[in-house]
């Protein structure tokens, strides 16, 4: 179990359990625990339970623990007026504390914006928040959301920005947090209408399951109770969500009579499986029908003669040209770059005093400038996780998030490799290299990996004289397409030392490598085992065990055939993966490559 699904356990054995009632979940404790106390409270985002963890139940800290997290305490003394502990119990993964991407904080904002609130930008931790005119209209926002969703917020702020009012939260309740991962129906709405039946159905969906990384669609379905009591139900109609829609109008043909009961019930669906798993449940009267009140004979009313109006000149204005933001590697503009890389912010039309800055994962501040007009600045994107970038100033206020991946390490004992081909031993792994120095009469070696993404970008590393590589790409490990090419020196290829190359990978699962230098000393060639993915995607056995849930010995049996060319499981099975795939099936743990 890796810390993600950790946590999501976590949540699920704490849902609406008043054992866990004093446990909060932070977004950045150290920002916004507004107390002076040494130690200092972390500067990260947190799970953590008043006083000390002997204190706590005994069956809870088995729960926590027995999911592979520690409970550790700390003292936090406040000197102020006497002596204070402000101690506390954190929930924490090998020693570390929780990401706010590890604890699914980030999904809480991406819910907002998806169920129509108005997500701005403020200036602590979580940097966003739900708006409103006026202060109470804010806070009446942000308690709806909460309310909505089932998330209950402990202590919350409000920050003054342009015209109105932005709420954002400090930390959440513990046991409220699987409500994240809980789709329900937020409201359904009968009536009638020119003598049909029709419902308004709006739902909250499951933030595990709202974006490209998972293809999920809802089904809501609607039954009649002919029987109510006895189990008969007659399904009268079912209506697809696809998000990022959560609301939708239903026609319900062949309606039962007033005051009947009607269900409606939720589904996930898996778009690749048809999968299907209950979520929520929904029962509901017919209402009576309106009856139609007849409408009085008009008097006619004498038309007065209208007196012509002149019309005015109009007063042209000039349109204020919006001030805009744009995040770049490379030229391109991104939303994802590789770590180490270097990002460019580029912006135009900025009012005069406007403040840029961009925030690192781990909520310090990268870089903060006062600009305006057009101008660029950049930052090398050092830490994993999403960085945020800010344009703002009462007259501008633009927003980016930018996700930085780490880099893909291509060592023999990745599940990103698949194989070497090095028939007379030429080809050396080093720390961060493979290395190859032939002499004459050997074979170019070939490295041989499996990937999924968009492009594929790394580095090699050449001597000076006679070097070569060749790139391809394969889908089944039998027939290759050139990606890239490039020759020695004498064939018109340019001589670097060091060069970074990026090659479209779309529709291939395989990628080879082959390393082609000089039979002399000085001419070697070295490819960088760091490689950066963009549009990273589940490697084909990642999506094969997503779905099988618990592995059998027959599913062990099938990769076996596959491996062996005798059944076909819609990719490709290596040894590593049968391999690994058994090892699970005894209780253990294999990287599939996600």
């Amino acid at each position: 179990m890796d810390k993600r699904e950790a946590v999501k356990e976590l949540y699920k054995k704490a849902y609406k359990n008043a054992d866990y009632a004093g446990f909060e979940v932070w977004e950045n404790i150290g920002q916004l625990l507004d107390v002076e106390v040494t130690p200092s409270f972390p500067n990260s985002s947190v799970i953590c339970d008043w006083g000390k963890c002997e204190d706590i139940k005994e069956t809870v800290q088995n729960e926590i623990t027995s999911l592979g997290f520690s409970l550790e305490y700390s003292d936090h003394w406040e000197y102020y007026d006497g002596r204070r502990n402000h101690g506390r119990c954190y929930v924490k993964w090998q020693g570390q504390h929780l990401s706010r991407e590890d604890l699914f904080l980030d999904k809480i904002k991406e819910l907002a914006e998806l169920l129509g609130y108005d997500v701005r930008s403020v200036s602590k931790p979580p940097y966003w928040g739900i708006y409103g005119n006026s202060s109470d209209e804010a806070l009446n926002n942000l308690v709806a959301f909460s309310d909505e969703v089932g998330l209950v917020w402990g202590t919350a702020e409000t920050e003054k920005q342009n015209s109105g009012y932005v709420y954002f939260v400090k930390f959440w309740y513990l046991n409220s947090m699987y409500a994240l991962f809980s789709a329900h129906f937020k409201s359904v709405d009968l009536y009638w209408k020119d003598g049909y039946l029709y419902a308004d159905v709006s739902i909250i969906p499951n933030v595990e399951k709202r974006n490209g990384d998972y293809c999920y669609y809802y089904k809501i379905r609607v039954y009649h109770f002919k029987h109510y009591g006895m189990g008969g139900m007659i399904k009268l109609t079912e209506e697809s969500l696809y998000l990022p829609t959560v609301e939708v109008t239903i026609l319900i043909p062949s309606p039962p009579s007033e005051g009947e009961t009607l269900m409606m019930t939720l589904a996930e669906v898996d778009a690749t499986t048809k999968r299907e798993s209950r979520a929520d449940s929904w029962e509901g009267n017919v209402p009576t029908k309106p009856t139609p009140t007849p409408s009085p004979t008009p008097t006619p009313t004498p038309t007065p003669t209208p007196t012509p109006t002149p019309t005015p000149t109009p007063t042209l204005t000039p349109t204020p040209v919006p001030c805009s933001l744009k995040v770049k590697v490379e030229g391109e503009e991104v939303t994802e770059a590789g770590q180490y890389e270097t990002v460019d912010i580029e912006y135009e039309n900025a009012p005069a005093d406007t403040t840029l800055k961009v925030i690192s994962p781990s909520y310090e501040y990268v870089l903060k400038r006062t600009v305006s007009g057009s101008g660029r600045e950049i930052f090398s994107a050092d830490e994993v996780g999403t960085y945020f970038i800010y344009l703002q100033d009462e007259n501008c206020s633009e927003t980016k998030e930018l996700k930085v991946i780490p880099p893909l390490i291509l060592s023999a004992d990745s599940p990103f490799f698949v194989q070497a081909e090095d028939p007379d031993g030429v080809l050396t792994e080093e720390d961060e290299w493979w290395y190859s120095n032939r002499s004459r009469g050997d074979a170019s070696p070939r490295i041989v990996m499996r990937v999924r993404g968009s492009s594929l970008k790394f580095t090699i590393k050449q001597g000076t004289g006679w070097n070569a590589i060749t790139v391809e790409g394969s889908s089944d490990l039998e027939s290759w397409e050139v990606l890239y090419e490039e020759g020695p020196i004498e064939e018109g290829g340019e001589w670097v030392e060091k060069k970074e190359i990026e090659v479209n990978i779309e529709n291939y699962d395989f990628v080879r490598f082959t390393l082609t230098d000089g039979a002399q000393t000085n001419e070697w060639i070295k490819l960088s085992k760091k490689m950066i993915v963009r549009g990273k995607q589940p490697l084909p056995l990642c999506d094969w065990l997503s779905v099988k849930g618990k592995i059998t010995s027959i599913d062990v049996a099938k990769l076996v055939l596959a491996f062996n060319g005798i059944e076909d499981v819609g990719f490709v099975v290596l040894r590593k993966d049968v391999e690994g795939v058994a090892e699970i099936y005894k209780g253990g743990e294999y990287d599939c490559g996600w």
